[in-house]
């Protein structure tokens, strides 16, 4: 070991003690050239460079591996060395930096490297350094939002779910799920918890649009979401009900509606859309619905060995693991990494192809498609017969002689419409049609 130590000026990577006496401020010591860029420490020498000694006997060993083993997480070090100064040992302990999984803590307390001093942490400014380094997760981030940006709704829709017994403690509840941090609610709060969403992250929203036949250049219909995600699974599927285009089959003289692409199937793609999606992008997800087809498109592509591994193992990789965790409550998410194959087998199930994926550089994209060829079904024929004795009709009357949904009924005309023997005339309620 270099005796030019002995010389050495404490500062940013170097520290000397008198003795092992010193127990907590050894500690300290040991911590923060942890939690900073490592560092040596000298036990033996007072601070005016005389050399005090130390022994170098078993008991010295196990009192300083004590004082390691206070320190959390437990930090790397090499040593003890032992040098013969003047007729006296002195000791070297080399600490080696944790690096990323920094800082380090010495019996609760995380400590830094500053300069020549064994600075204290505060709890505040930890969080912000754990944030600027990318520790604390997007999910546990602070937001801007307060206690009364909570929609009480669906607060108590949650104290309903989890069916407490006895008095409910809203604030430790929130607390322990990670929906509050510094009491404000952290980015995951405001997914879940939130009135609108929009007001804290970048761009949180759904945007759902039908377009009329299979390019984007007719807009039928669109709505833009953001609400806390209880709500926003009710306003998606709500949406996605109403502009889905449906088939129909009779059964034991009974008619049945279904959508053209297997409910299953859209679902869990909109469940992969909202849990899995990258809520620091500045896109959107867009939920996009044509004739033949629906689309979603999220923003941030996974990374192409997780990837990999989803596509090859059904390995249940979590970009947002505690939003899932709320997913799941609605009932909707089955975490096992089960979901590619459910849609797949409802798409197969259906008669369909499989869903198709795809990866660029910073979205990611699910295709199901219908079938392409468009077959007359015995309703469709109900439709043409009902036809032949009127010059006018509205979407009402379709439903009242077909006894069909009024979604059915629209897109049955939809494929009249392109016959080019009937025409639109207005929008919604207004909606007529003539020869």
């Amino acid at each position: 070991m270099d005796k030019g130590l002995l010389k050495e000026k404490e500062g940013e990577h170097f520290d000397r003690k008198r003795s092992f006496e010193d127990y907590d401020s050894i500690g300290e010591t040991i911590a923060a050239f942890a939690s900073s860029y490592g560092g040596y420490l000298l036990v033996g020498q007072a601070n005016d460079l005389s050399i005090v000694g130390v022994k170098d006997d078993p008991e010295t060993i196990s009192r300083l591996g004590q004082i390691i083993r206070n320190c959390e997480p437990i930090p790397s070090t090499e040593g003890p060395f032992f040098m013969d100064v003047d007729g006296k040992k002195v000791a070297v302990l080399r600490v080696i930096s944790l690096g990323k999984a920094w800082p380090c803590f010495y019996k609760c307390v995380p400590y830094l490297r500053v300069v020549d001093s064994n600075n204290k942490i505060a709890g505040r400014d930890l969080y912000r350094l754990w944030t600027h380094s990318g520790r604390i997760s997007f999910e546990e981030r602070e937001s801007s939002a307060t206690k009364g940006e909570i929609d009480s709704d669906v607060l108590d829709y949650y104290k309903e779910k989890i069916s407490v017994r006895g008095e409910f403690n809203v604030d430790a509840w929130m607390k322990n799920r990670k929906l509050t941090v510094n009491g404000s609610l952290s980015n995951i709060g405001v997914l879940v918890l939130a009135k609108n969403p929009t007001n804290h992250l970048s761009r949180p929203q759904i945007t759902m649009i039908r377009y009329k036949g299979t390019d984007p250049a007719n807009r039928v219909a669109a709505i833009t979401l953001s609400q806390p995600l209880h709500k926003l699974f009710a306003s998606c599927e709500n949406f996605l009900r109403i502009n889905l285009l449906v088939s129909e089959k009779m059964e034991e003289m009974r008619r049945l509606e279904d959508t053209i692409i297997p409910w299953a199937a859209v679902r869990e793609a909109l469940v992969n859309a909202i849990a899995h999606r990258d809520y620091e992008s500045a896109s959107e997800t867009m939920v996009r619905i044509f004739d033949d087809r629906i689309e979603f498109i999220n923003p941030g592509a996974p990374d192409p060995e997780n990837w990999k591994k989803i596509l090859q193992n059904q390995w249940p990789i979590h970009r947002n693991p505690i939003l899932y965790d709320f997913v799941r409550m609605e009932g909707v998410g089955e975490g096992a990494g089960q979901g590619l194959v459910i849609m797949r087998n409802a798409m197969l199930a259906a008669g369909l192809e499989s869903p198709e994926y795809h990866v660029a550089q910073d979205s990611f994209m699910v295709v199901l498609r219908a079938k392409q060829e468009e077959k007359k079904t015995e309703a469709t024929n109900e439709l043409l017969e009902f036809l032949k004795k009127k010059k006018e009709v509205t979407t009402t009357e379709i439903m009242a002689a077909l006894k069909v949904s009024r979604p059915t009924a629209i897109g049955m005309m939809e494929l009249v419409v392109r016959s080019g023997v009937w025409k639109k005339i207005g929008v919604r309620k207004g909606r007529k049609y003539i020869r």
